[in-house]
């Protein structure tokens, strides 16, 4: 039989179209393969960049943790006396332009390291009591070093402050050293300091300057630049910390100042002749401050009034008490104003440049019964700060033992047995309510009170300029400026 032609055409298109497919899958699947091994190659890739940007970004911030741990330890080591074991700063009697000091946790260390680093200052490694060594050597406090920096601290001069954006017509300080210039990195001028301006002695404020003289640390201490560099697994990190410490001298005007009105009800004792540091402080040169009164009300025309007989007022008599022919035989009964002035103390701005509650070595949050702070004057004061506005009736303290400085917020109430060495400040109303005997209340140092004092039963208070300077010289550093530069 006689096939069509139809049909053998069709037949050989079919045939046609069966080979052309033939191996289509195996294309597919190598197409397939090709596009899985680009997704799987890609999410390799992807991944190792996220774990590489991932241990980049562990290392950075370990580095700059290691900087803000040396600016800690660095702040940690300027507070307290200057000749206390470990301490990092400046040690001489006036402050050293060309002063600085690094800390340093490794061995390794080079001045090529320190991009920064300037052979005209002194550049010392302190350790121990050898506060000037020349020699680099690992320093740091660190028991184990588990983090890796060094730190670089000197005095702030005028070089660093037109850096940062001092001019005369935006000043960042009070210039009196007599040169209105600008300075260059080679020549960079004056320390600028930070307590009572020479040019307005006594102010009781305490402001930026530079002088030509030099400022005794009582009156005004440098301000101090930190930059710590912090290193891990090649990661750098740059913080530059501004600091200002307290100037030790906060006049108080009186054993107990008070700006409003002074009662007392019971055996008082107030000695405004200075201690200096004979009752077991530590010393602060041997060198006694002029005698003060016992009291001081602010403004003029306050009264003072003594209840009791048995008062025992020593120190200096105020001359409008003598203008008045009065002796302090006189005074311990009965009211007067002679104890009054104008001199006003911003108690409470000195609570608040004190950097308090964050510069507190002690938070106090409740009344406290028969509590130590503090071991002795000799470099263990503590600094007590409570927010007493918090409280229902104020802080009560009774039976307290104290070294250092307590310092109030709101109203305080000193109850029997409460021994204190150092400064008391109260922005609040003060009340002493002593006891007999043992249970007395025995301040050494000075009292400022923001308000009100009022003193019932047994209160002895006596003036100590030296008790006053160690609760001073505890005052941790306050940041007054802080940026990263790397």
């Amino acid at each position: 039989m006689k096939t069509s032609s139809v049909y053998k055409k069709h037949d050989r298109k079919g045939s046609a179209t069966a080979k052309n497919q033939n191996g289509i899958v195996l294309v597919l699947s190598l197409v397939f393969l090709c596009i899985l091994a680009l997704l799987g190659s890609t999410a390799v890739v992807l991944t190792t960049t996220d774990m590489k940007i991932g241990g980049n970004y562990k290392s950075n911030t370990q580095a700059f943790s290691a900087a803000q741990a040396g600016v800690a330890e660095a702040i940690n080591r300027l507070k307290g006396s200057s000749s206390e074991s470990d301490y990092a700063g400046d040690t001489g009697a006036t402050a050293d332009p060309w002063w600085s000091a690094y800390i340093l946790t490794s061995g390794s260390w080079a001045t090529t390291d320190d991009l920064e680093y300037d052979s005209n200052y002194q550049n010392y490694f302190p350790s121990g009591t050898n506060y000037t060594s020349t020699t680099a050597s690992v320093n740091t406090l660190q028991s184990t070093v588990d983090v890796d920096y060094f730190t670089k601290i000197k005095h702030k001069r005028e070089y660093e402050a037109e850096q940062a954006g001092h001019t005369t017509t935006t000043p960042h300080y009070a210039d009196g050293d007599g040169n209105l210039g600008t300075n260059p990195l080679s020549a960079p001028g004056s320390i600028v300091y930070y307590g009572d301006d020479p040019t307005t002695p006594d102010d009781n404020s305490w402001v930026y300057f530079t002088t030509a003289g030099t400022p005794t640390p009582r009156e005004a201490r440098p301000v101090e630049i930190i930059r710590s560099y912090g290193e891990s697994n090649g990661s750098l990190a740059v913080v530059e910390v501004e600091i200002r410490k307290i100037a030790l001298n906060i006049a108080p005007e009186a054993a107990i100042y008070s700006k409003d009105i002074i009662t007392a009800n019971g055996a008082v004792d107030v000695d405004g002749t200075d201690q200096a540091g004979t009752v077991g402080a530590v010393d602060c040169g041997g060198v006694s401050e002029a005698p003060k009164p016992p009291f001081y009300a602010s403004p003029s025309g306050t009264s003072v009034t003594l209840n009791g007989v048995s008062s025992v007022l020593e120190g200096e008599l105020p001359t409008a008490c003598s203008d008045a022919g009065l002796t302090f035989e006189d005074l311990k009964s009965g009211t007067s104003d002679c104890f009054s002035g104008d001199v006003d103390i911003p108690v409470q701005d000195y609570v608040a440049q004190m950097g308090l509650p964050g510069s507190a070595t002690e938070i106090i949050l409740a009344d406290q019964n028969n509590t130590n702070y503090g071991l002795d004057g000799n470099g263990n004061s503590v600094i007590c700060y409570c927010d007493a506005t918090v409280l229902v009736n104020g802080l009560a303290l009774n039976g307290v033992t104290g070294y250092g400085l307590l310092a109030v917020k709101g109203d305080l109430i000193l109850g029997g047995g409460f021994t204190w060495h150092g400064l008391v400040l109260c922005t609040g109303t003060l009340t002493f309510n002593g006891g007999g005997g043992p249970n007395a209340i025995n301040i050494t140092g000075a009292v400022l009170a923001n308000q009100t004092v009022t003193m019932n039963g047994s209160v002895n208070v006596q003036y100590d300029s030296c008790y006053i300077q160690e609760a001073l010289q505890g005052m941790g550093a306050q940041v007054a400026r802080w940026r990263q530069v790397y």
